[in-house]
């Protein structure tokens, strides 16, 4: 495997450190040599670790864009960065180009930077995925206002017909009779397989579980299932 080195002090003062340039070098090159690494770059750098724009940080992320290493080895993770912000987003980086991060020093998910990246991670996912779903949200009301039905439900409804170039459904009044029928029903309390029995005798063909199901989540797509109250309303309102 192909290896990078990134080493990196803050100062000219380096016993501030705790460890010079070299040290760190000399130490992540014997690592490298024990895991049969071969060292095909070496960075080291005077600069704080506050702060993405680096030099030889640049250069270590063309190469990481470029896919030329197979693994980066640092001496410990605060050498890459000391801002868990910036963590997560070189993180990222190696996730997205399938690049190993290794330390010499310290397991580094359990490591407290590695802790804090791996939340923040964690945290940035969660508030992008809520963001993705408010989006999904707003389209579909949108479509609702517009009088058109949120993707990817009421095609194939039993009681309507779908209309593709309108996005609209319209009512099929024969079958509207028989759900308003199965609605009747399941007020009074008669389960979906005693209502398909009911309907299988009348010679009626309804995937029952399924117009139920759809139904549900066309009443309240916050809840799984239909209250009595819901249903009733809903029989009023929409036949």
């Amino acid at each position: 495997m192909k290896a990078a080195i990134y080493c990196r002090v803050s100062t000219d003062d380096q016993d501030k450190e705790g460890t010079s340039l070299q040290t760190q070098l000399d130490a992540c090159l014997k690592y490298c040599q024990e895991k049969g690494y071969h060292v095909a770059r070496k960075f080291t750098e005077t600069y704080s670790g506050l702060t993405l724009e680096r030099p030889e940080l640049a250069k270590l992320r063309d190469v990481i864009r470029g896919n030329d290493v197979d693994v980066i080895v640092v001496y410990c993770l605060d050498r890459l960065s000391r801002n868990a912000t910036h963590g997560v987003i070189l993180r990222d980086e190696l996730d997205k180009h399938h690049i190993m991060l290794e330390s010499v020093t310290e397991d580094i998910d359990k490591s407290p930077l590695g802790e804090a990246i791996t939340y923040l991670r964690g945290t940035f996912a969660q508030i992008e995925a809520e963001k993705i779903r408010e989006r999904t949200m707003r389209g579909k009301l949108a479509h609702v206002k517009e009088g058109r039905l949120p993707q990817g439900t009421g095609i194939g409804f039993y009681g309507y017909n779908w209309d593709k170039a309108t996005g609209k459904r319209t009512i099929i009044e024969e079958e509207a009779k028989i759900v308003e029928k199965v609605f009747r029903m399941a007020l009074k309390g008669v389960s979906i397989n005693q209502i398909a029995i009911e309907l299988n005798k009348q010679g009626i063909k309804v995937q029952i579980r399924q117009f139920m199901a759809s139904l549900d989540h066309q009443a309240n797509g916050e809840q799984s299932c239909l209250h009595r109250e819901d249903l009733l309303r809903h029989v009023k309102t929409c036949w």
